[in-house]
């Protein structure tokens, strides 16, 4: 699903993990930011890190995790991408 929210630029990740949260009726502690990219998570966004450190041509894709991790859990995600004959992962 593809939504656009608008936040500042200098705001914090906990600031779009909210809007998308009051958008799409879900709790905003169970939502992750990623960096998506060659179809593999490349990267993590903490909720104090600026918006400003994503970068033009990055794919931001947020997931929905049952539960927020508690101090001192580590969140592993296993997720399962299906490899499309017409496209080429680099």
């Amino acid at each position: 699903m593809l939504c656009e929210v608008t936040v500042l630029k200098l705001a914090p990740m906990s600031e779009l993990k909210a809007a998308l949260g009051k958008l799409l009726s879900v709790n905003p502690a169970h939502l992750v930011v990623t960096d998506v990219w060659a179809g593999k998570i490349c990267r993590f966004f903490a909720d104090d890190e600026s918006i400003s450190e994503i970068r033009r041509g990055d794919s931001i894709f947020v997931y929905e995790i049952p539960a927020a991790a508690q101090p001192g859990q580590r969140l592993v995600p296993v997720i399962h991408f299906q490899k499309r004959a017409d496209y080429q992962y680099r």
